[in-house]
């Protein structure tokens, strides 16, 4: 049978009820089973003349259904080995665009939420002078997992570290994702944030940030640090650990040309 035969007597045949391309019909199909568990995870997936046959397709339409699973996260194709399952449910990425940093900042806080996982505390010794905040004593941090609407997978590990006097401006605020935790400080010191210096790294997910994201230890990750200082100096450090799959960030700068 062919596409363009599909008739109501074939019930496994996939059509687009819904106006759009016959692919994403059976990508649909192919989701649901997934997440209900007919796949193991690391099991072969069927390959794509076993699709075109049990569904009636092309192999054309197999193929784009099966790049929208690789795409999610779902399944993996690899030369000589096969299609083997990898989730049962999507890896959405969240992808941050902005074109600057200010607003890739703000965007980040108010399209995502924030769950604190542990109740604020001082800042350690050692993340003193790692992240050259001076006594520790003055610092407090709250640690917890930035969340989106559309992934049930954490997308981030989130630390921020904040100097104790400032911190009755956001101390029992930190998880309100509509507004950005600095901002408030500035606001209500009457504060200028003056420059925000940001680093971006590859580290590796240690055991502890692995559990709370429910990824693999050791998996790769990417670290972003941002530092704000106002003319009081520094009011603030903000650190997210992302898994690789689930994020990425988007820049654009205008260049001017002098002459």
């Amino acid at each position: 049978m062919t596409e363009s035969e599909n008739s109501d007597s074939e019930p496994n045949s996939p059509r687009d009820r819904r106006g759009g391309p016959l692919h994403r019909e059976l990508s649909r199909t192919l989701r649901a089973e997934i997440a209900a568990g007919e796949y193991d995870i690391g099991s072969k997936f069927p390959t794509e003349m076993e699709l075109c046959a049990r569904f009636g397709v092309s192999r054309h339409t197999v193929r784009a259904a099966m790049a929208d699973l690789r795409q999610s996260g779902l399944i993996s194709r690899q030369r000589g080995v096969g299609t083997t399952v990898l989730s049962y449910v999507s890896q959405a990425r969240y992808i941050l665009r902005a074109s600057d940093e200010d607003n890739a900042v703000r965007q980040y806080t108010e399209s995502t939420r924030f769950e604190l996982i542990d109740e604020p505390g001082p800042a350690a010794v050692f993340d003193s002078r790692r992240l050259l905040l001076g006594d520790a004593r003055d610092w407090l941090k709250w640690t917890g997992l930035r969340r989106t609407v559309d992934n049930p997978l954490p997308m981030g590990f989130n630390t921020y570290y904040i100097p104790t006097k400032y911190a009755v401006a956001v101390r029992d605020r930190v998880a309100d994702a509509q507004t950005a935790v600095f901002p408030r400080i500035t606001r209500q010191f009457g504060l200028t944030l003056q420059s925000l210096e940001q680093s971006i790294a590859v580290t590796l997910l240690d055991d502890h940030e692995a559990e709370h994201l429910r990824a693999a230890a050791g998996s790769p990750a990417l670290a972003i640090t941002r530092r704000f200082i106002t003319e009081d100096g520094l009011i603030g450090v903000f650190e997210g650990i992302h898994p690789a799959d689930r994020y990425a960030t988007t820049m654009r700068f205008d260049v001017e040309i002098s002459e």
